[in-house]
């Protein structure tokens, strides 16, 4: 941090020059033409699926890990999401940890108002962005998730695609129903039988 000093009429007066972290853009393309822009967060990956949300102020990490929105993009309408990180799996736990409802994360993206960097679990823990990028899941920031979720309510069936900044699509898949479809094609998981 550089500080800048100058004296106004005998009062000194002290200037921060900070040095904000840089961010990546991103873009929201819904199947209704609508294209919003944000700040990339997560994998630098392109991922398209059913746009659904959640209005609950905690529980993010049980809900991306929730088989229920299996290849889905899930829209946080709180306006902060990762203030206390993600809890650590606990080895010898008899189905599954605190804080998750499955061994990974099952959304193909995320979008927040706005994201904590930290992580603040009383189990220890990482940042909700370095889990996402260990489990190659994109996402965006900084969009006004109220406003797409009434766009969603009111749509009934809105699709999306997340495309990070000078990312490129990748034909890798996490989930093996997707792999048969083109990357600008949009699946309905509810078709397949997504269980092992």
């Amino acid at each position: 941090m550089l500080v800048l000093s100058n004296y106004v009429e005998g009062y000194k007066v002290v200037k921060e020059k900070k040095n904000f972290k840089k961010y990546k853009k991103a873009r929201l393309e819904l199947s209704n033409g609508v294209r919003l822009e944000g700040r990339a967060i997560g994998a630098d990956v392109i991922v398209n699926g059913e746009m659904v949300f959640n209005t609950g102020m905690l529980g993010y990490s049980e809900a991306m890990t929730d088989p229920s929105y299996l290849g889905q993009i899930l829209v946080f309408s709180f306006c902060l999401i990762g203030n206390y990180g993600i809890p650590m799996p606990k080895n010898g736990d008899l189905f599954m940890s605190k804080g998750h409802e499955s061994a990974s994360i099952k959304t193909q993206g995320i979008i927040v108002s706005d994201i904590y960097d930290g992580c603040h679990h009383h189990d220890g823990g990482i940042s909700l962005e370095s889990w996402m990028k260990n489990q190659d899941v994109s996402g965006i920031a900084g969009i006004d998730t109220r406003y797409l979720v009434q766009m969603i309510r009111e749509s009934g069936n809105l699709w999306g695609r997340i495309v990070p900044e000078g990312a490129i699509f990748q034909n890798k898949n996490k989930f093996e129903f997707l792999k048969n479809f083109k990357d600008d094609e949009c699946v309905d998981p509810s078709k397949y039988n997504l269980m092992p």
